[in-house]
């Protein structure tokens, strides 16, 4: 079906997929949800995407993996990484409100 939408300028933003709702998959492995993610996108998003975005909701240390694991995958498109949630979680537990964190915050800010 043809719905004259120009694929390959599309940009495409997901969240990796993770079970969070299961408490019996809970912890799987940031390979696992890379896997899981992969064969999703490769048997529902056309070739002609050139772009895949990735969000995350997951703690820091947990979207980290996930994205260091999602690296590893050979991937016909091109893969970019949203990194806000992890840069602003470390950003404001260092300022916590107070003005004379500040200096601290932004130091948080600019390590990664």
């Amino acid at each position: 079906m043809d719905h004259e939408v120009f694929l390959s300028g599309t940009l495409l933003i997901i969240n990796p997929i993770t079970y969070r709702s299961t408490s019996l998959l809970a912890n799987v492995s940031p390979r696992l949800v890379c896997g899981y993610t992969f064969s999703t996108l490769k048997s529902r998003v056309p070739e002609e995407v050139h772009a895949v975005f990735l969000s995350s909701r997951q703690s820091q240390q947990e979207t980290l993996s996930i994205f260091t694991a999602i690296q590893s995958i050979k991937a016909s498109w091109q893969v970019s990484f949203y990194f806000k949630n992890i840069m602003l979680d470390r950003t404001l537990t260092a300022w916590k409100g107070k003005e004379e964190n500040t200096v601290t915050a932004k130091e948080a800010f600019f390590r990664m």
